[in-house]
């Protein structure tokens, strides 16, 4: 493996690091007592320290190293968790990251006036100055010197040790810092010949005696990653070295006598202990189990193995939107086929048929299996976000706890970040307005801690995302005051509650008297607005005064491959996503009926729906209302209506495209999609068509 690729599996995995070691000590606030967190936290900055030292960035080994030493004086109960402390070490992780970012951009490592800074203002906490508020847990005593301690430790790895990112020089280096290394042996009985010998793969075990004062679980620490793949087998021996002397010379087996003095390979040794009869057998011969239950056994056993070796492995997302490319050729190739099917005489056409549902089957399973690939939780996101309201939260002298719900619930990795940028701001926002100091919620009853819940699920072909805080509420006065000074509404009107709340995505909107770092300046809800709208998606407010406030998002789950319904309007053919229709009919004299102040109506199942002529909503030129056309009935985002047009052709899997940007933002249109005959045809948004129809 190159050098390159070594760097940008550790960049990778170090970026992966520090999100488990911030959500880490953000959990650790919350929980003080919980011991897994805490090993949790130190086992993601050990494998910093090592990966680090690793790949030659030794400034971010060393300052991990120091921060890895707070958290053991943590895992020792050494030091008590407070809310200073963690929010020092979240800096810390803060300048850790930035480190890391700035190796990756080939700036260096860190700057070194704010490195010494940052080690100094760790090092309070190692006893290496005085600490300055720290909360020490009373009692503690300052430990004797510890006495000598032996430990024999056997590392067998597996062949591909180095594809995990691990080293066995760097733990043996680890394990040197411990204490003293008196006898370490190399087995080279696995080295092939020099022509099949592989430089990527691992043909070396050690067995060694370490003398050292630490205890076993420290000795564990170091293997604390590849002993779960590996064989680490860790021995205390302090008992054979009274003074210093190994006293196990005297009783060690023939075997290991054999193979220390080379009289021996370990394979004729490997023959020798094969004559012994393995357990299964022994208890088939006693007659406990039958060979049947044995086999069962073995294949039971076999299959959780195969199962525990499964793993993972990082794709560039270059190499995914390479294969999504593919993907939708395929798509737009089988419409083509569909298309030229009609023109071969009968036979062939029998035959061709065949072929290309085999082809269409195959394609549908490509593309699900490209997009799951391109799917991530959403939880990562609402984890950055639970540290964005942590440190607001205590910057304004706010107590926030924040709740994470449906953190499991995956989206196209580009529509997350798309929309991160606009969660970001609303969770900022519940922060900043919704949110009241400690003081304000007693007065008002209620408890001095708020609540934040981040949740999302899905629903048919949407994503929902709700974000709602335990606040003061929206005030709907002070929104229409805003409104009617800025000319957004006539004074004397009474707007409905959705009306209101629609005022707040308008530029300038904001009714916060005074500027912070993150809101006052009148930007932003609209900014939120924009985005969501050219994702396709919606946002909805609901609010009630001291109770709180719920923003809910709706996106679609992605941009690229659909099902869509193919319509004709004036010539022209529109394909409508197939997941909004929920039925069609003929528009027969007498189904079309006109109901005064609502216009034009359709009756579906009992429920008279506004009818839209498409071709007038769509702006086409045609010679008059087809008596014979057909209504589609859809599901817009509030309401159903009937869309009227000439003539069905029937469904078609599409490849969305953008348009132009100058086209990008026309009302009602979410893209458009080569047809299996080569023409263009526009993709309908339906909920954007509802919004520009039914505005007022």
């Amino acid at each position: 493996m190159e050098q390159e690729e070594f760097l940008q599996i550790y960049f990778a995995e170090a970026e992966e690091l520090t999100q488990s070691l911030e959500k880490s000590l953000m959990a650790l606030e919350d929980s003080p007592q919980d011991e897994n967190i805490v090993n949790e936290a130190f086992r993601a900055a050990h494998t910093m320290k090592s990966s680090a030292a690793m790949v030659g960035f030794h400034q971010i080994s060393e300052f991990t190293h120091t921060l890895e030493n707070v958290l053991e004086r943590l895992r020792n109960k050494n030091l008590v968790v407070t809310r200073g402390l963690i929010s020092l070490l979240l800096e810390a992780n803060d300048f850790l990251k930035q480190m890391i970012e700035n190796a990756s951009q080939g700036k260096g490592e860190g700057e070194p006036k704010k490195f010494e800074e940052m080690k100094g203002k760790l090092g309070r906490f190692l006893g290496l100055e005085a600490p300055v508020g720290v909360e020490e847990k009373i009692g503690t005593v300052v430990s004797p010197p510890q006495k000598d301690r032996y430990y024999k430790i056997v590392m067998n790895f597996k062949r591909n040790l180095f594809d995990t990112g691990q080293d066995p020089l760097m733990l043996l280096l680890e394990l040197e810092e411990l204490g003293e290394i008196m006898k370490i042996e190399a087995d080279l009985s696995q080295l092939p010949v020099f022509e099949s010998l592989n430089p990527y793969e691992l043909y070396i075990s050690w067995k060694l005696i370490i003398k050292t004062k630490e205890v076993l679980s420290k000795i564990e620490d170091v293997f604390i990653f590849v002993k779960e793949d590996n064989t680490i087998q860790i021995e205390d021996v302090t008992h054979r070295f009274g003074k210093g002397i190994d006293a196990e010379a005297a009783h060690k087996l023939l075997g290991e006598i054999l193979l220390e003095e080379g009289l021996v390979l370990e394979s004729d040794l490997d023959k020798a202990l094969q004559n012994q009869k393995k357990l299964g057998e022994i208890l088939v011969e006693q007659e406990k189990i039958t060979p049947k239950e044995l086999e069962k056994a073995l294949d039971i056993q076999e299959e959780s193995r195969i199962h525990f070796r499964r793993s993972t492995i990082r794709v560039d997302t270059e190499k995914l939107d390479k294969l999504m490319n593919l993907v939708e050729e395929i798509t737009t190739g089988i419409s083509r086929l569909n298309v030229g099917l009609g023109l071969e005489p009968q036979p062939l056409s029998i035959h061709l048929q065949e072929t290309i549902e085999n082809l269409d089957k195959i394609g549908r399973e490509l593309q699900e299996q490209v997009m799951r690939v391109r799917l991530f939780p959403i939880e990562g996101t609402f984890n950055r976000f639970q540290r964005m309201i942590r440190d607001l939260a205590y910057k304004q002298g706010k107590k926030v706890k924040v709740i994470i719900s449906g953190g499991d619930t995956e989206l196209d990795k580009d529509l997350i970040e798309h929309v991160g940028d606009s969660l970001k701001h609303l969770v900022l926002n519940c922060v900043d307005h919704g949110i009241e100091s400690p003081d304000e919620r007693r007065r008002k009853g209620k408890t001095e801690e708020g609540l934040i819940e981040l949740r999302a699920f899905q629903k048919g072909g949407k994503i929902f995302i709700e974000i709602r805080d335990d606040g003061r509420g929206i005030n709907k006065k002070a929104l229409i005051e805003k409104a009617v000074n800025q000319g957004l509404l006539k004074e004397g009107v009474t707007p409905t509650k959705d009306e209101v709340y629609q005022l707040m995505f308008e530029p300038g909107m904001s009714t916060t008297k005074a500027v912070t770092d993150t809101s006052g300046r009148g930007v932003g809800l609209d900014v939120v607005k924009t985005k969501i709208d050219q994702l396709n998606g919606s946002i909805t407010v609901s609010s009630e005064k001291d109770k709180g406030t719920i923003f809910t998002i709706a996106i679609p789950l992605t941009l690229a491959i659909m099902d869509g319904m193919k319509v004709e309007v004036a010539e022209e053919v529109f394909i409508i996503p197939t997941r909004y229709i929920l039925g069609c009919f003929q528009a027969k004299e007498g189904v079309i009926k006109t109901i005064e102040a609502r216009g034009e109506t359709v009756n579906f199942r009992g429920e008279y729906l506004p009818l839209v002529r498409l071709n007038r909503a769509l702006g086409i030129d045609t010679h008059g209302f087809s008596k014979d056309g057909i209504v589609v009935v859809v599901d817009g985002e509030r309401k159903r209506m009937g869309l009227l047009v000439d003539d069905v052709l029937g469904e078609q899997q599409v490849v969305i495209k953008s348009l132009d940007k100058h086209f990008r933002r026309v009302p009602g249109i979410a893209g458009a999609t080569i047809l299996g005959d080569g023409s263009v045809s526009l993709v309908l948004d339906i909920y954007g068509l509802e919004k520009l129809l039914f505005k007022n």
